[in-house]
């Protein structure tokens, strides 16, 4: 933890904002252009339009996460549903993992598993840095 908060204070606060927002973007894009052939890779009975649901979500995602990143000061509500939103995608990762990891391909549990890490490294680097980011004028 003390390597991760000091390589995040490194970076600044608003690294992993922008981190988030491009990542998000990318990914949107691509999982919902992509929704009906990664619904097959993944190998679950999920029909393709949750991935296309899931990749547009992500887009107005990213851009609120760009906004925090260009934000001279993160208000607490904004902040409040930073956490909400990655505290959910990490739980709805391991709930997916948990309910149709028996059906999943490797490149399904791989893909799923890695992105609910990701997510949760994302939300532990938005934690180390709140306090730089909510006292900013």
């Amino acid at each position: 933890m003390t390597v991760l908060a000091q390589s995040a204070a490194r970076l600044g606060p608003r690294f992993v904002y922008w981190l988030d927002g491009t990542v998000s973007f990318v990914m949107g894009v691509g999982v919902a252009l992509l929704a009906m052939p990664l619904t097959a890779m993944v190998g679950w009975p999920l029909p393709a339009e949750f991935l296309l649901a899931i990749g547009l979500v992500l887009l107005p995602w990213a851009a609120f996460n760009i906004w925090t990143a260009r934000a001279p000061r993160l208000p607490r509500p904004a902040y409040a549903l930073h956490l909400f939103v990655d505290i959910s995608w990490v739980i709805g990762s391991a709930a997916l993992l948990l309910i149709y990891g028996f059906t999943m391909s490797l490149f399904g549990l791989v893909f799923i598993a890695g992105q609910g890490l990701a997510v949760a490294g994302v939300l532990l680097l938005k934690l180390v840095g709140a306090r730089a980011m909510l006292s900013r004028a």
